[in-house]
């Protein structure tokens, strides 16, 4: 077989088993979602108000590197919520570890929420799977909102959680 037709077949297939592990995901008791986004966008803050679990939260960029989960509870159904590392523009060493394990966290995750701040704004085409990333503007209470944002959020107000709660049921 030759290598060109090899990786297109390979490729194809790669889809339809990711297709299969996000159904069989939404289909357990816990499906995933992932936070993910540029390093200092919010997302451990949000992951922590929203699962009453500790975050490490700073202005540095690269805080998290090792990806956290913790169960949310939305409308009488848990979900796995996980913090993913934040991408970095010369990740090496570690980054680039963290990154690549993110990666692959965020391959098996049934919704993927990308996480857009004023001051760490999404690039114009980010990494993540297109089909179950949803974009979602934090620290709402700056006041500056990401265009391709469906919903607003805000960790300092309150503002917007409810409504993400209930984007992420339905």
């Amino acid at each position: 077989i030759a290598p060109a037709a090899l990786r297109a077949e390979l490729l194809a297939l790669r889809t339809v088993l990711s297709r299969w592990l996000v159904a069989a995901d939404a289909l357990s008791d816990e499906p995933v979602v992932c936070l993910s986004g540029p390093t200092n966008a919010g997302k451990s803050a949000l992951f922590a108000r929203l699962t009453g679990a500790p975050a490490l939260v700073s202005p540095l960029a690269g805080t998290t590197r090792d990806h956290l989960e913790a169960p949310w509870l939305i409308a009488g159904r848990r979900v796995r919520l996980i913090d993913t590392a934040g991408w970095l523009d010369a990740a090496s060493g570690l980054d680039a570890a963290a990154l690549a394990a993110s990666r692959s966290v965020l391959d098996g995750a049934a919704l993927v929420l990308a996480c857009s701040a004023p001051d760490a704004p999404l690039p114009a085409d980010p990494p993540l799977p297109r089909a179950r990333t949803v974009v979602v503007a934090t620290k709402a209470d700056l006041g500056v909102h990401e265009p391709r944002a469906v919903l607003a959020v805000s960790v300092e107000t309150g503002a917007g959680l409810d409504q993400l709660a209930g984007l992420v049921a339905a």
